[in-house]
C-alpha cells in the first residue's frame, strides 16, 4: 500500500499550538488560492511539538524538502509533489483545523508518475483559464498523460465523483481512468503517502481548512516504520 492513515496521533494541545502559530504570523503568502507559511520543518513550534511524535513513524533525521502550513477554501487540483526531486520522497500530512468540524476528506489515487524530475498538476478543462500557473507543473488530463502509470482504462464511478471529487473546474473527465482512496481529513490524524502518487483535496464540504504538510527524501516502503 502506498499510503497510511494513523488516527488521533496528535493531541488537541499540539494541534492548537500549530493553529495559533499560523494565525499569529503576519508573514504569510498566497499561492494558487492557498495562504501559506513555507519551510515549517525549520520552525521551533514544529520541532518542539510535531517532530517527537513523527519519530514514532519514520526516521525524522531524513532530509526535509518542503512544504508548508496552509489554509484554503477551494479544492486543489490532482497533483504530485516531486518537482525536480529526481529521487523518491514521501509526504506527511497533518490536518490542523476544519471549519465547523465538517466531515472533510482527502483523496489519494492509485495512479502514479514515472518521472521524478517534473512536478505535475492536472488542470483538466481549466488548463487555459489558469494562465499564471507554474509552467513546469501545468498538465491537462491524467488519462492521456504518458507520465502516469496504473490507469484503469475506465470512467471514474459517477457516485464516487459526486460525493468526494466534484467541484468548480473539476468535472468527471479530470479523473477519467483513475481509482481513488478516500481518507478522513480529521485534525489529530496523520496521513503519510508516497509522493509520486497523485492526490488532491476531497470535495470541499467545509468553508475552509488548515493543515501542515511536510515532505522528506526517502523511499516510502522502506522508511515508514
Amino acid at each position: 500500500m502506498h499510503y497510511r492513515v494513523y488516527k488521533d496521533v496528535f493531541s488537541k494541545d499540539v494541534i492548537k499550538n500549530i493553529k495559533d502559530y499560523f494565525e499569529q504570523q503576519e508573514k504569510k503568502h498566497l499561492t494558487n488560492g492557498m495562504l501559506k507559511i513555507e519551510q515549517p520543518w525549520k520552525l521551533d513550534v514544529v520541532q518542539e511539538y510535531i517532530k517527537p511524535v513523527l519519530s514514532n513513524y519514520f526516521n525524522v533525521n531524513l532530509e526535509n524538502i518542503g512544504d508548508n502550513i496552509y489554509k484554503h477554501s477551494s479544492a486543489y487540483f490532482p497533483h504530485v509533489d516531486i518537482a525536480n526531486a529526481g529521487y523518491p520522497c514521501f509526504n506527511v500530512l497533518i490536518p490542523i483545523l476544519v471549519k465547523d468540524n465538517v466531515d472533510q476528506k482527502f483523496c489519494i489515487f492509485d495512479q502514479y508518475v514515472n518521472d521524478y524530475t517534473s512536478g505535475a498538476t492536472w488542470l483538466g478543462k481549466a488548463y487555459n483559464a489558469v494562465k499564471d500557473f507554474e509552467h513546469n507543473k501545468k498538465r491537462r488530463f491524467i488519462f492521456n498523460d504518458s507520465i502516469v502509470e496504473n490507469k484503469t482504462n475506465k470512467e471514474i464511478d459517477t457516485a464516487l465523483w459526486q460525493e468526494h471529487l466534484e467541484g468548480p473546474a473539476r468535472d468527471k473527465n479530470m479523473f477519467k481512468q483513475c481509482s481513488v482512496n478516500v481518507v478522513d481529513y480529521a485534525p489529530g490524524n496523520l496521513i503519510i503517502f508516497d509522493s509520486k502518487y497523485i492526490h488532491c483535496t476531497g470535495k470541499m464540504k467545509c468553508e475552509w481548512k488548515m493543515g501542515l504538510s511536510l515532505r522528506f527524501k526517502g523511499n516510502f516502503e522502506k522508511e515508514i516504520l
